[in-house]
């Protein structure tokens, strides 16, 4: 489904240390909250509870109009619940980190005539950052973000769009995995700060992150980028952002506000017409032959009649009366016909082509989001396996290391095993194994993974 650009222009105001913040969302968190966002209106002098139709971010956004689409903006919303960010400000005393909810409450009507819309209230402590925005704050245009389908993507534009008019960027590598969530921080059930990294190693990040960013931003909004990593030694510490207007965007703005004109006929002089036609086959026929078919027939006849014929000859046909040939194909009106058949089969192949990689690439987003929902739940299950049982990850991680075909090696340390997708992915599948009944509430996302990696593999 193609997003519906909004008629009026929905804007996102966000003070500097939001778009700043320490945060992670999913990508229905993400909609969900940007949606809150662009109902604040500048004149509004508190928040009210704003109430959201699901129906509207799914047009929006472009999203099926099915019942998981209703179900995952549903738990989106609820999941914010729980949210905290991490906000640092500059003060006369220093810089302060306050951790807050973004939301107070989310209701939800659940019996009734529409149960297809949730309301929602911000935190009062959102106040100096989503309605009090008087100077250091960003503001972009909603549709830039509609197509796109990575949270790490979203919070990437917002950063950059931040710094637009000066032109680059610097973050350190382990701050910018911070902010965008790619380093996640917690309190285990014990009260310990844990810190899960889920990029630790730069190709990693640049791979599955940074250059998944620069395409989507391509695409989709009105900025591009280029980046190179900042060495220290041999390890990357740094990442510079070149910033740029994205010059597919500013031709399709060019695009959008042209009127769209009707086609014009233009009328050629026949001196013209006979002169450009004659060129083509004067060693074959005089002017006065071509003139009279100028008279006689359109020019597209004529110049089909005559590229077929040069096209015989240049394939080897032996043709004794070439100019009687060339007035033969000229006057045959059933050339056109079947040019024009074969070119409306070529159309429709062309169309049918289009259409399916549309549908793959819908199919490809959303399974990239439940995908991404799915990694995350299991990492949470996992997370809280560990915290319930504390041998539980020493002995899936000794398991793992000495099945054949795992990838562990021993001339490496945990951490860069962990870093190796199939390592990491035989680890997972033994706390799977030995704890499956904690497994059992992601099986509605594995079946919707499975059925799309289906629709994936008959599109393609």
């Amino acid at each position: 489904m193609t997003p519906s650009i909004p008629t009026v222009r929905l804007m996102v105001r966000k003070s500097n240390s939001l778009v700043e913040a320490r945060y992670k969302f999913n990508m229905w968190e993400t909609r969900v909250f940007t949606k809150m966002i662009t109902m604040v209106r500048m004149a509004d002098e508190d928040f009210k509870p704003y109430r959201i139709y699901l129906r509207d971010i799914i047009q929006e956004f472009g999203l099926d109009k099915d019942k998981a689409s209703y179900d995952l903006l549903r738990d989106g919303a609820n999941t914010l619940l729980q949210k905290e960010v991490s906000i640092f400000q500059e003060t006369e005393e220093g810089m302060n980190e306050t951790r807050t909810h973004l939301i107070v409450d989310a209701t939800t009507q659940v019996q009734g005539s529409n149960t297809n819309y949730i309301e929602v209230r911000f935190h009062p402590k959102m106040k100096p950052h989503i309605l009090e925005l008087k100077s250091r704050f960003t503001v972009y245009d909603v549709k830039n973000i509609l197509n796109l389908p990575s949270s790490y993507s979203v919070r990437i534009y917002e950063l950059l769009k931040q710094y637009e008019k000066i032109g680059y960027r610097t973050f350190e590598f382990e701050e910018l995995k911070e902010i965008i969530g790619a380093k996640e921080m917690h309190r285990n059930s014990k009260g310990k700060m844990v810190v899960k990294d889920n990029y630790p190693l730069y190709g990693s990040f640049n791979q599955k992150i940074l250059q998944k960013a620069q395409k989507h931003l391509l695409l989709h909004t009105d900025l591009c980028f280029e980046f190179e990593p900042l060495k220290q030694g041999r390890k990357v510490n740094k990442i510079r952002f070149i910033i740029m207007r994205n010059p597919r965007y500013d031709a399709a703005q060019v695009d959008e506000k042209m009127p769209e004109l009707g086609m014009q006929q233009v009328s050629h002089e026949e001196d013209a017409v006979v002169s450009r036609l004659f060129v083509q086959v004067a060693p074959y026929v005089e002017e006065p032959a071509v003139r009279r078919w100028v008279k006689a027939y359109s020019e597209e006849q004529i110049q089909y009649g005559i590229n077929y014929t040069l096209n015989q000859l240049k394939s080897g046909k032996d043709i004794q009366n070439i100019g009687g040939y060339l007035h033969t194909m000229v006057s045959t009106d059933n050339l056109v016909a079947a040019r024009a058949a074969e070119e409306a089969k070529r159309k429709q192949a062309r169309k049918k082509a289009d259409k399916r990689r549309k549908e793959l690439a819908q199919v490809e987003k959303k399974y990239e989001e439940i995908n991404s929902q799915l990694v995350e739940k299991t990492e949470e299950v996992i997370r809280g396996i560990f915290d319930r049982f504390p041998d539980a990850k020493g002995n899936a991680f000794a398991k793992a290391s000495k099945k054949r075909g795992s990838g562990y090696r021993s001339d490496r340390s945990n951490a860069e095993n962990m870093a190796d997708p199939i390592f990491r992915a035989v680890f997972r599948g033994m706390v799977r194994k030995n704890y499956p009944e904690h497994f059992a509430a992601l099986k509605t996302l594995e079946d919707w993974a499975k059925k799309l990696r289906g629709q994936m593999g008959r599109l393609r």
